[in-house]
């Protein structure tokens, strides 16, 4: 497994040297944003192509990109945060409307923007990609602020059909009947406490493709006593299209 900065501060500093910098001077705060983000999403695209050149090769400029997007995305905020603070890397702390005029003015001045722009995307107070793992079509990701291991997250990329899927952390796409199905199994199971979620998870979900051209997903639940940390229920189903649970593939249970 390899490791991505998340950004490419070299790549981003050539940036800053061949643009036309005056373009931006008259833009609302709200179209710097978005000029910005765009800058950023280009840059982690010609990262991606760099670093994972042999994973990559066969995949389009566009499928790259939108998979540079979602990755972009998790490092986000919108216009009515303005004046909430960040933590900055060299711990400091500002707010973000101050942290996007400091980008704007060095853009602006063709000054080196590249470590302020970073740090207008990525308070290291939140998540942060450290890993991109490769199997076969599948692309994960590891996000980690660094400083509680509790906060980890795990995110899954599929490619499929010339398009990247963001399945979250690997049950985002489930449909409802299916969810109602897996709590219901659960629950019989003598696991009464079990709620799904599809957000993003602590726990890695592992996603395989099988002899068959399905994908087996397996992963981790809460028993009621189990710590926070630390869950103790195998699970494991099928699945065609990741909406829904192929026919009696559902396992649960402990080793």
């Amino acid at each position: 497994m390899k490791k991505i900065i998340l950004f490419s501060l070299l790549a981003l500093s050539t940036l800053s040297c061949k643009k036309d910098n005056t373009e931006n001077a008259k833009k609302s705060e709200a179209e710097q944003l978005t000029f910005y983000k765009k800058l950023l999403i280009e840059d982690v695209a010609k990262s991606l192509k760099k670093e994972y050149s042999k994973e990559l090769a066969t995949i389009s400029d566009t499928i790259i990109e939108k998979i540079a997007t979602i990755q972009a995305d998790n490092c986000n905020w919108n216009i009515e945060q303005l004046n909430d603070t960040i933590y900055l890397s060299n711990n400091s702390v500002t707010t973000f409307k101050k942290q996007l005029a400091l980008v704007d003015s060095l853009y602006r001045n063709k000054k080196d923007y590249t470590l302020d722009l970073y740090d207008l995307y990525t308070d290291l107070h939140f998540r942060q990609l450290k890993d991109i793992s490769f199997n076969e079509n599948i692309i994960g990701f590891y996000w980690s602020p660094g400083q509680n291991p509790i906060s980890d997250q795990y995110q899954k990329l599929i490619l499929k059909d010339n398009d990247v899927i963001d399945l979250g952390n690997g049950l985002k796409l489930l449909a409802k009947k299916d969810i109602d199905y897996l709590v219901s199994q659960m629950h019989s199971k003598g696991y009464k406490n079990y709620e799904f979620s599809s957000e993003p998870g602590r726990n890695e979900i592992s996603i395989v493709k099988n002899d068959k051209g399905n994908y087996t997903l397996a992963f981790l639940a809460y028993d009621e006593d189990d710590a926070g940390c630390c869950p103790t229920v195998n699970v494991s189903f099928e699945t065609a299209d990741f909406i829904s649970i192929t026919a009696n593939s559902l396992k649960i249970g402990k080793d």
